[in-house]
Order: C-alpha cells, then structure tokens, then sequence
C-alpha cells in the first residue's frame, strides 16, 4: 500500500513524506543497488522455503531486479499477468 511504501522509505532512507520528491530522486538514483536490495530483502521477509507458484500481477520495474527463480519450489511455476518479465523465465502470461 502507499502508507506502507511511505513508511518503509522512512525508516530505511529517512525520506519524509513532507519533502519535495524531485528534490530526492537524484540521491534515490545513486542510492539505486542499495535500494532494490532492501526492497527486495523487505518484500521477501519472512519467506521460509518457496513458492509453488508466483504470480506477478503489477507491472512495477522493481520487480525486474528480483531474482523469482531463488523463491521457487521445483515444479513451481511463474505467471506473468502484465507481461513485463523476460518470457523465458515464465510458464504462462496473458
């Protein structure tokens, strides 16, 4: 959700709500390796194992940086419902 975004970027990077994003965008920018290893580390947390199945069903770029093959059982399978992903990685798509 938004609120949780805002407060994640909060606490990890200690961008406030209140501040002018363009202002911001140029740190976020270097800061881009570190970032995407939090998000993912924060997305997947508490993830003991893997999946039978993903399904990505936003078209968000942060996901491209998500190694999905880590967070797979064997025999698991990948659908892409907005086509962003490479289609050798994924089992099915609209």
């Amino acid at each position: 959700s938004k609120l949780r975004s805002i407060e994640l970027i909060s606490r990890y990077f200690g961008i406030k709500h209140s501040q002018r994003i363009y202002r911001t965008i140029p740190k976020l920018i270097i800061q881009k390796a570190d970032i995407e290893q939090r998000v993912e580390g924060v997305t997947l947390s508490g993830v003991e194992g893997g999946y039978s199945a993903i399904i990505l069903a936003v078209a968000h770029q942060e996901f491209l940086s998500i190694d999905l093959s880590k967070h797979k059982n064997a025999g698991a399978i990948i659908y892409d419902v907005k086509g962003i992903l490479n289609v050798d990685i994924v089992d099915g798509r609209l």
